[in-house]
């Protein structure tokens, strides 16, 4: 790619920030509750979507929704990546450190029951019902949302939707 073609793409890429960064930035912040980790993965939404461009020969048709589906997918990393992290913190046999909190600290059943329900779908879904699970309960899309994603129609998103919660019910209720 040519220096002329990388200033287009910048110039392009100044617009669409211009345009979708407040939108993306309440679509993320919504999503992930945290101010700072949210202005962090709206840059970061913007860099992937100017490094794409900038390797790729392909006009986007729709730039609003090619940013919302970058920014879709970044807050799934980061909420699986934050749920990893919590599950791994307390092993079981170590010795939990001073400074770290104590998991028992503001102990709430209902988080108790998240995290136990949050476990059991890692352990006893396959990957497309873990990843409706995802999209649906942890982020809040829509069925046509969902089925976009994961490439299948809302009624089969619905159906299976229903299925694991079916599931989820006679497992701990």
């Amino acid at each position: 790619m040519t220096r002329k073609n990388d200033v287009a793409v910048e110039l392009l890429i100044d617009r669409y920030y211009q345009l979708y960064f407040n939108e993306i930035f309440i679509f993320i912040d919504q999503h992930i509750r945290c101010y700072e980790d949210s202005q962090d993965l709206t840059h970061d939404v913007f860099a992937k979507a100017l490094a794409y461009l900038q390797r790729s020969e392909i006009k986007i048709e729709n730039p609003r929704a090619w940013l919302y589906r970058i920014a879709r997918t970044h807050c799934i990393d980061r909420i699986y990546r934050k749920r990893k992290l919590k599950s791994n913190r307390f092993k079981p046999g170590e010795e939990q450190d001073i400074a770290q909190p104590s998991p028992f600290e503001n102990s709430i059943l209902d988080q108790a029951m998240i995290d136990s329900v949050l476990e059991w779908v890692d352990k006893n879904t396959s990957e497309v019902e873990r990843r409706i699970f995802e999209l649906k309960i942890l982020c809040g899309l829509t069925l046509a949302e969902v089925g976009r994603t994961v490439q299948c129609d809302a009624s089969t998103v619905s159906r299976i939707l229903s299925n694991l919660v079916a599931r989820i019910k006679r497992e701990f209720i």
